[in-house]
């Protein structure tokens, strides 16, 4: 069973202390966490507005996506809010089952 998982990451204060050598140490970090607890990124977009990355990851299971993200947040340099992302075709396809539980 896999976990998609839709997150938003910022920087922390932390961020503007560290060295570009030190950033990108962080970042890479962030892949390698992903990586580790089996994420597999499946889209990452900016959005410019909310001044985040924005990241769409599948990871085997809900466990290894919190421990994905429990790690990242850990160390400091990012702050991430997660959520499970669910395809808007599984939730259209729900329509016709609350119908029938709701008698609507």
């Amino acid at each position: 069973m896999s976990y998609l998982s839709a997150s938003k990451l910022t920087f922390s204060p932390k961020w503007n202390d560290l060295s570009d050598d030190e950033q990108t140490a962080e970042q890479v970090a962030a892949y390698e966490i992903v990586a580790k607890f089996g994420g597999e990124i499946k889209a990452q977009f900016v959005l410019w507005t909310d001044n985040c990355l924005l990241s769409v990851v599948d990871y085997p299971d809900e466990q290894s996506a919190f421990q994905s993200e429990l790690a990242i947040q850990r160390r400091g340099a990012f702050i991430l809010q997660a959520q499970r992302a669910l395809p808007l075709e599984d939730v259209l396809g729900w329509q016709d089952e609350v119908r029938i539980v709701s008698g609507k």
